[in-house]
């Protein structure tokens, strides 16, 4: 589900920390990268020392990622997981943004910017999982905009740059199902 390989596949079909989230819930994901050291290095030039260059070759590999493994989903359009206001003055970019317009580009698909960040949480990526399940909660909600009348019944990919816990992917599908999309799928950099 999450995109995790594991040798031995467990009784419940999915790895254990999927088996921990509610089916309906659920977001597949894939990644073209495991995170290791060396690609935590490349994601944080990438994201925090402004080498945005880097989203050329990182999009290219997550777009044939996901024309592989989405091939029968019929994506509609892709989307992005969004940035706070104030993360996003500090940065100067939405790594994500950049990411998904790669991935759309390759895949010649639309790119719309369909959820709004309506929180600011401290970086994820300094929290227990169990921290960061419960700081994103209601922290996604959809952005305002003309879109909203044609996402019902769409497939939607959500892009990102690392899935760790796949909860910013699952808060980031909840208004999108609430919506009216017919299916939600992720693809980030790195898994």
């Amino acid at each position: 589900m999450c995109g995790r390989g594991f040798d031995k596949v467990p009784s419940a079909g999915v790895c254990f920390d999927c088996v921990r989230i509610a089916e309906e819930e659920r977001v597949m994901n894939r990644s073209p990268v495991t995170y290791t050291e060396q690609v935590a290095a490349w994601v944080r030039l990438f994201k925090y020392r402004g080498k945005e260059g880097l989203a050329t070759p990182m999009g290219r590999w997550m777009a044939e990622v996901a024309r592989v493994h989405y091939a029968r989903e019929n994506i509609s359009l892709v989307t992005f997981v969004p940035l706070h206001e104030e993360r996003l003055i500090q940065r100067g970019f939405n790594q994500a943004e950049k990411l998904a317009d790669e991935v759309g580009r390759r895949l010649r698909l639309p790119v719309c910017p369909l959820l709004v960040r309506n929180k600011d949480t401290a970086y994820q990526s300094k929290r227990t999982r169990e921290e960061r399940l419960s700081a994103l909660g209601g922290s996604v909600i959809l952005a305002d905009g003309a879109w909203k009348r044609h996402v019902a019944n769409q497939v939607v990919l959500i892009v990102d740059d690392v899935y760790t816990t796949g909860a910013t992917v699952r808060e980031c599908a909840k208004p999108l199902r609430q919506a009216g999309v017919k299916k939600v799928c992720s693809v980030t950099f790195a898994r």
